[in-house]
């Protein structure tokens, strides 16, 4: 459930507070693109209303924003080819389950953005969450 007090647009100008103010419009003007868009743009709202959510109690140094377009190919320091969260700029100590429903979220979103369907998309959910459960 959400907080019944939940203003997500609060959270999202607490958030700009810390930006260069010149740049916040351009900024609002990438989110107001696409739903995706947004959603790339408000991983402290999602953070904000996983909150008071269930969760196990362990943390971990999670990522933050673990959302689809955050994945990448890239070279290990041994130069091997890996595909993996390549952004951190929101990591923060979390708990595990906020990066696999903000992963799990997006493939939805992203999907729905681009247009799949929303069987294939709840399946696209499905199965990224399944691969993180299984790389566990």
């Amino acid at each position: 459930r959400l907080h019944p007090e939940r203003e997500p647009v609060a959270v999202i100008e607490e958030q700009n507070r810390d930006r260069l103010q010149e740049l916040v419009p351009l900024r609002v003007g990438r989110m107001l693109e696409s739903p995706f868009a947004f959603y790339r743009g408000t991983a402290a709202t999602m953070a904000h209303d996983l909150r008071d959510g269930p969760r196990t109690g362990a943390h971990v140094v999670a990522c933050g924003d673990a959302h689809v377009s955050n994945f990448g190919l890239f070279a290990s320091p041994e130069r091997r080819l890996v595909f993996d969260l390549n952004d951190f700029d929101e990591a923060s100590d979390a708990p595990w389950e906020w990066d696999v429903k903000r992963l799990a979220a997006s493939m939805y979103v992203g999907g729905r953005d681009k247009g799949m369907s929303e069987a294939e998309c709840g399946e696209a959910a499905q199965e990224a969450v399944r691969g993180y459960r299984e790389a566990l």
